[in-house]
């Protein structure tokens, strides 16, 4: 299992933390990361034959659990799969499932799309939870905007990241 420090090298100011329990109590940021990820796989996973799959593989647990692994800074698929035994939290988003790294790398690459677009929203969820909306809706719509292509590129960078560092966990 790699090992590595797993920061963000970005040098601009970050609109979220790398691990979104600087801000919210995991119990709670599960609960975001399920609202999150709860409509977008109720619409793109309704036609994936769920009775036909083991628990372990099935796509709305999936997205629920990779959502809020990269949000926490929990990247390496090898890292998530060993951490689920250590982790309450990733226990409750598993619901008995025990997915190996072989299932999450294989879930990422075929549900990328929607993966980033439940980090999104799991990040603008925490943002305005930790911000308040009501200075959301105080901000300058320019400040506003730039918060938010900083987010969606936040989400991207992370599952990149995640990308990378299995990569480099196979090579070892």
């Amino acid at each position: 299992m790699l090992t590595l420090n797993h920061s963000l090298n970005r040098t601009e100011t970050r609109p979220v933390p790398e691990d979104l329990r600087q801000w919210l109590e995991p119990r709670d940021l599960a609960c975001l990361t399920l609202e999150a990820s709860a409509e977008l796989g109720a619409k793109v996973f309704q036609t994936v034959p769920l009775a036909t799959l083991t628990p372990e593989k099935r796509p709305q647990m999936l997205l629920s659990l990779l959502t809020y692994c990269y949000a926490i800074g929990l990247y390496g698929s090898q890292t998530i799969e060993a951490s689920i035994d250590q982790d309450w939290t990733l226990r409750y988003l598993t619901a008995n499932g025990l997915p190996d790294a072989r299932i999450l790398k294989a879930f990422r690459r075929q549900w990328r799309p929607i993966l980033q677009q439940s980090l999104i929203r799991l990040l603008i969820s925490a943002y305005l939870h930790h911000v308040g909306e009501r200075q959301l809706g105080a901000m300058d719509p320019a400040v506003k905007e730039l918060v938010i292509n900083q987010i969606v590129l936040a989400a991207e960078e992370r599952i990149n990241l995640a990308i990378t560092l299995d990569c480099m966990e196979a090579d070892i």
